[in-house]
């Protein structure tokens, strides 16, 4: 992939994620993070692995960074996942 290729990455890492291949999806986006650390889609397609795997710290730590880059978009994935709280347990702060 060509070095900057943000869209194309973040592409990818969907399309992991949704043949939940979960791994493969967080390789490119931390690959894409390190690249555009202030990219806030990435941040929530992050958060949500986070959350899918039931990883409370790193869900949490991830919707923070998210929150500063863009709070609307945080609280978009809030409601989003209102319903899956209940079972992960991990409730995401306002």
């Amino acid at each position: 992939m060509a070095p900057k290729a943000s869209d194309a990455r973040m592409f990818v890492a969907q399309a992991y994620l949704s043949i939940r291949q979960n791994d493969r999806a967080r390789e490119h986006l931390d690959v894409l993070l390190r690249e555009s650390p202030s990219f806030a889609p990435a941040w929530y397609l992050l958060t949500s692995i986070h959350l899918l795997q039931g990883q409370r710290d790193e869900a949490l730590s991830a919707y923070r960074k998210l929150q500063t880059l863009n709070a609307n978009l945080a609280r978009q994935l809030r409601e989003r996942t209102s319903a899956q709280r209940a079972a992960s347990g991990i409730d995401l702060p306002e």
